[in-house]
């Protein structure tokens, strides 16, 4: 299933979180760093460049490894470790809008 990152926009949320949850992890991945890229080029003007670089690296971190049944150690610990830099540089509203589902 390929899913348009607009068309899945546009659904309310118990429809957009069944589909993610039916999706591929290549296919997640995939959604959730489109979402974060079109978030930072929307917001970039206002952003410090330490949030800027954060979410590059957000950006970066989101592979189909993290949506499979089984993370390895490693890739779980570089995305909490980058979450808690993250919290650091971002209000908790920029965290909600950039990096999660819930808009």
């Amino acid at each position: 299933m390929t899913i348009d990152y607009q068309h899945f926009r546009g659904m309310g949320w118990s429809d957009r979180l069944a589909i993610f949850n039916a999706l591929p992890a290549t296919e997640k991945a995939a959604l959730v760093q489109t979402h974060i890229s079109r978030w930072l080029d929307a917001h970039r003007a206002e952003l410090a460049p330490a949030q800027i670089e954060i979410l590059e690296a957000n950006i970066r971190v989101v592979r189909a490894e993290l949506y499979e049944d089984t993370v390895p150690d490693e890739l779980l610990r570089a995305a909490k470790q980058l979450e808690s830099r993250t919290a650091a540089l971002l209000s908790r509203e920029q965290m909600r809008e950039a990096l999660t589902m819930h808009w």
